[in-house]
């Protein structure tokens, strides 16, 4: 039997959950498990991410449409399961998507690359949801 032992967990939060209901939901389970165990239990939150999204934005459908006519393809739109930083923004009232190239598979670990074709293509893309926003009144 190890005198020691620890480990992790990751629960991403959707954006119809609160923070403190999800960490709610991970120590009541531990607490009902405490009198299986023989031992004292620490629990740390090491980081805590509010979730953000933007369901009245304006700028989804001229995002799309940028997509579609200056790549030829028919974007999937996801709630992105990485925290990323336009959550600040959202939350604060911000119109703002997060969008750019490359695989999402390859993205912030080993060996993670971006080929300099999918860059441009993003900068296309950028150009043209902006020559709409503007001429649109978004911004």
């Amino acid at each position: 039997m190890p005198s020691y032992f620890q480990f992790s967990i990751d629960r991403r939060i959707l954006p119809n959950e609160k923070t403190d209901l999800a960490l709610n939901e991970i120590t009541n389970h531990i607490d009902k498990s405490r009198n299986n165990i023989k031992s004292s239990v620490d629990i740390y939150v090491v980081n805590r991410i509010e979730p953000a999204m933007n369901p009245g934005t304006r700028l989804l459908s001229k995002l799309v449409n940028a997509v579609e006519k200056v790549l030829n393809l028919n974007p999937k739109v996801r709630i992105s399961r990485a925290p990323v930083d336009t959550r600040y923004l959202q939350n604060a009232g911000v119109d703002s998507l997060t969008y750019g190239p490359g695989d999402t598979s390859s993205a912030h670990g080993p060996d993670e690359y971006i080929h300099v074709i999918s860059i441009m293509d993003a900068v296309d893309v950028y150009m043209e949801l902006i020559k709409t926003s503007i001429m649109n009144n978004v911004f």
